[in-house]
């Protein structure tokens, strides 16, 4: 055999050993290890934290946590909130504006324009965007809440759009082909599908394994339905939740400043 084949030969192993580590990595379970509600809104919202751990043959054990408040889109309404500055934090707006609860919000570009379809009070502040990462939207019709795929149909007369992405779950099971190596803290939103929400969290994982967290802690958090549609949001250092707890807010905070937000308000 020629010299020169045993490069390939090596690079060929090495790749099959790379895709056989991240499909034993992706097929891994997450179980719940705890679960523990933080307080409650006004309206009956819960604010929960849920601990999983993983359990692989390729990895060490690794564990992950997801804090969110869940909440009746009967009883809540959310808006989006636009911080055209950049100058206040998610914590700040929440007070000033007298929120229950928020997250960071989508993406933005490098000069602070946001990035993709942005509508706050009923106004365009952003048109849409065509990009792979921004795969869905976040609506508010009039009372009205949804998570809506790119080429779905957007209603007449909405209040509030927030693009982003991409979608996490859809009909009720991981989407795919989920970016499975940078890993980063993760802002997302879901439904049940049947009136229930949540906004929330996850400590530092990949996307793909982000949607399998969601899944696994879902019966911690809605109790009759799993989770059909979870849409994530922006990430990393972009991350935060602030909740009005008594007697003290529950405050993750992001490392820098956002473009908008997403609060939670009593109907």
């Amino acid at each position: 055999m020629p010299a020169t084949r045993y490069p390939l030969l090596v690079t060929i192993f090495l790749i099959l050993i790379f895709i056989a580590s991240l499909q034993a990595a992706l097929s891994a379970k997450w179980h719940v290890i705890k679960s523990r509600e933080r307080g409650s809104l006004p309206g009956g919202a819960l604010l929960k934290s849920v601990t999983l751990r993983e359990i692989s043959t390729v990895e060490k054990e690794r564990e992950a946590i997801v804090t969110a408040v869940v909440f009746k889109e009967s009883a809540y309404q959310l808006q989006v909130i636009d911080n055209p500055l950049r100058d206040k934090k998610l914590a700040q707006v929440m007070r000033e504006q007298h929120f229950l609860a928020g997250v960071n919000g989508a993406y933005f570009h490098p000069d602070g324009k946001p990035l993709g379809l942005m509508i706050s009070q009923g106004k365009i502040v952003h048109v849409q965007e065509t990009a792979r990462l921004l795969s869905g939207f976040v609506v508010m019709e009039g009372e009205k809440l949804q998570l809506l795929r790119v080429g779905e149909t957007m209603p007449t007369g909405v209040t509030g759009v927030l693009q982003a992405g991409p979608f996490l779950i859809d009909h009720q099971a991981p989407v795919a082909g989920l970016e499975a190596t940078r890993i980063a803290r993760r802002t997302f939103v879901a439904t049940d599908g049947h009136g229930l929400w949540m906004i929330g969290v996850i400590s530092p994982v990949t996307l793909a394994k982000a949607a399998r967290i969601l899944l696994a802690a879902a019966p911690q958090f809605f109790s009759t339905h799993p989770i059909k549609r979870a849409l994530n949001l922006d990430g990393g250092s972009s991350s935060a939740l602030w909740v009005d707890l008594a007697p003290e807010p529950f405050s993750q905070s992001e490392m820098g400043t956002v473009r908008n937000f997403l609060g939670l308000k009593l109907k």
